[in-house]
């Protein structure tokens, strides 16, 4: 299993490598944002890496090779969402860097530092996105299940919006403020928990689906 998520790794090295240039730009256009700076940089490098692997492995057939070897179909898909978390691991590190070296040459761009609320933030994306995704690519593959994925991010993106209309609607404050009452309320280390269990349990579903669809695929 530690092979395949290597692999994956290995063979999009050169984007890996541009990882810092993309948090840059990440830190640049999300200047107004500052809470969001980190768990945005961190899902979109990780996305990009994710899908860099599926596309590779799509193009040249890779779970042919895969499947003629004395590998268990469940450490395949097992591996596929492992890796993603080694992506945020490794993306974290970029940003890590990056926010060290603007904060070294004193550049007017800020930096925000990593919080536990940015990782429990990216966490729960990343398993939201990962969860929706790998379901449809190991049923269809990479190819086939593009459009589904165009669908997904569409998805995504204006749910964001809607719940941001809903925060700032005027007719929903006293909601909003009885519900962040609650959320305040509660301990820190509880929420934390919390968001790490639903993560877990979103991961857990989409990885018995995608697994069942990869099983019944032939090679």
């Amino acid at each position: 299993m530690l092979s395949l998520i290597i692999k994956d790794f290995l063979i999009q090295k050169r984007i890996a490598a541009l990882g810092a240039l993309y948090i840059i730009i990440m830190t640049i256009a999300l200047q107004n944002s500052s809470e969001g700076v980190y768990p945005a940089s961190i899902i979109m490098l990780t996305y990009i890496l994710t899908q860099t692997a599926c596309a590779y492995d799509d193009k040249n057939k890779t779970d042919i090779l895969i499947n003629s070897l004395p590998v268990k179909r469940y450490s395949v898909v097992l591996a596929r969402y492992i890796s993603v978390f080694f992506y945020a691991a490794f993306s974290s590190i970029v940003y890590y860097l990056v926010h060290l070296l603007f904060n070294a040459v004193s550049f007017p761009i800020k930096s925000p530092p990593i919080t536990p609320p940015g990782i429990l933030g990216a966490i729960l994306a990343l398993s939201l996105i990962t969860g929706l995704y790998y379901p449809i690519f190991f049923k269809l593959g990479y190819t086939k299940g593009k459009f589904y994925n165009m669908v997904i991010f569409f998805m995504v993106f204006f749910g964001i919006g809607g719940v941001s209309n809903i925060v700032i609607s005027r007719q929903n404050i006293a909601f909003i403020e009885s519900l962040a009452g609650i959320v305040n309320s509660l301990p820190e280390l509880f929420i934390g928990i919390l968001i790490i269990l639903v993560s877990m349990v979103i991961l857990l579903i989409s990885y018995t689906i995608s697994l069942y669809y990869y099983k019944k695929r032939d090679f």
